[in-house]
């Protein structure tokens, strides 16, 4: 389960690099959001969250894409902040990576 903005920034920070890719997480947003269980006075396309459901060929791709914004040739002096939205991300993804492969290892 991703926030919108992980996956908008996702898609920015691929975007440029590997557009395939980019579009293929950007089309999660554009799926129905989970149900929220609060009031819905709160309710705030901000605060939509997505099941993530790409192949894990493409969550291994999103995680070496973003990985090479955090090598250090990569860092931006001008804008630190993206390579540390992009380690950031690149955790949550390896994350969810980490739980597909316990999901088809309990399959067995």
């Amino acid at each position: 389960v991703f926030s919108r903005g992980s996956i908008q920034i996702t898609f920015e920070l691929l975007r440029k690099r590997n557009p395939r890719l980019a579009l293929a997480v950007r089309n999660i947003a554009g799926g129905e959001p989970l149900a929220k269980d609060y009031d819905k006075l709160l309710d705030d396309k901000d605060t939509d969250h997505f099941r993530v459901e790409l192949d894990s060929y493409n969550v291994r791709e999103v995680v070496e894409e973003l990985m090479t914004f955090t090598y250090p040739d990569a860092v931006d002096r001008q804008n630190p902040g993206v390579n540390i939205m992009a380690r950031t991300l690149m955790q949550d993804w390896l994350l969810l990576a980490h739980q597909m492969v316990a999901n088809l290892a309990g399959d067995d």
